[in-house]
């Protein structure tokens, strides 16, 4: 469900097709990841955790 992101942390998002959009969580977490939400159903599946960003210092171009 919709609820096992924490939206609050949503730093980019990309919509692939009409109903599924991929969502970026904060890359400086531990816990940072890609998910899929799809708009129709409001399910959610993380694609991938994405940790190339832990510990690096901010920027505004994050490149996903």
């Amino acid at each position: 469900m919709i609820s096992d992101i924490d939206l609050k942390v949503v730093v980019d998002m990309r919509q692939l097709t009409e109903q599924k959009v991929h969502c970026l969580t904060d890359p400086w977490s531990v816990d940072a990841a890609v998910w899929e939400i799809d708009t129709n159903t409001l399910t959610t599946k993380k694609i991938k955790p994405f940790t190339d960003y832990f510990h690096q210092p901010f920027t505004e171009d994050v490149i996903w």
